[in-house]
């Protein structure tokens, strides 16, 4: 399974960290690239969507508003994140326990179990109030189309060596966090992914592993390879 660079590379804001968040509880459900890059996608779709209606929390009842708004923000968050794991997860015919998405994702924001319950009841209830959100933000129409196979296909046609291999997966994997990139072709994403791990590795692959000119055998053009390399570069420097 080609892993994520999202947690090591992905640059400041808000829903990037969200994005490395969902990877890492991901990887902690064992769900395939495909479930996985499925619920990142769902979360850039989302991202600019109004939150549910939420119950308000006993520091906002009883005054400690910066406190509240702290810890608002922090479980919006991870309802966010938790949602669109939950439903890819259904989607992709991967189903996991509500209890295991939230524990999973806490363990991925604070790097600690959840112990206390009455935030897990909390938060149980949020990841299922903006499930329901999330599947009103997608027009409920969960389908996603991940670049992974023909990604695979793309790699053993070239005979790509194995790191040029884990790197474009890793690529691909990311890709969902770009608005542009879910947008774009899969057979494009997946060509752009070889592109960019061909270009970050350099000096490290063997001489001559890749035709010249490899992509025009995939049917893809220069121009749009190149602008979606763009798009791919931008969800690590965004």
């Amino acid at each position: 399974r080609g892993v994520s660079c999202g947690a090591r590379l992905f640059r400041g804001g808000v829903v990037q960290m969200q994005h490395s968040h969902l990877r890492i509880a991901a990887a902690r459900l064992e769900l395939s690239d495909v479930a996985s890059f499925a619920a990142s996608a769902y979360l850039t779709r989302y991202a600019t969507s109004p939150p549910p209606p939420m119950a308000a929390t006993a520091g906002s009842r009883d005054g400690g508003a910066e406190a509240a708004a702290g810890a608002d923000a922090e479980e919006e968050a991870a309802a966010r994140v938790g949602a669109c794991l939950f439903a890819a997860c259904k989607a992709c015919e991967q189903p996991r326990r509500a209890r295991d998405v939230v524990n999973a994702v806490h363990l991925a924001a604070r790097g600690e179990v959840l112990r206390d319950s009455r935030t897990y009841w909390r938060r149980k209830d949020a990841l299922l109030q903006h499930e329901q959100s999330l599947l009103r933000a997608l027009g409920f129409e969960p389908a996603v189309h991940p670049p992974h196979r023909l990604l695979y296909n793309y790699l053993h046609a070239l005979r790509a060596p194995p790191q040029l291999c884990t790197l474009a997966a890793a690529i691909a994997n990311d890709a969902a966090a770009s608005a542009d990139c879910v947008r774009r072709r899969p057979s494009l994403i997946a060509a752009a992914a070889i592109a960019l791990a061909a270009a970050l590795l350099g000096p490290a692959l063997p001489a001559g592993c890749l035709p010249p000119r490899w992509w025009v055998a995939l049917g893809e053009e220069e121009a749009s390879l190149h602008a979606a390399c763009t798009d791919l570069m931008a969800v690590y420097e965004g």
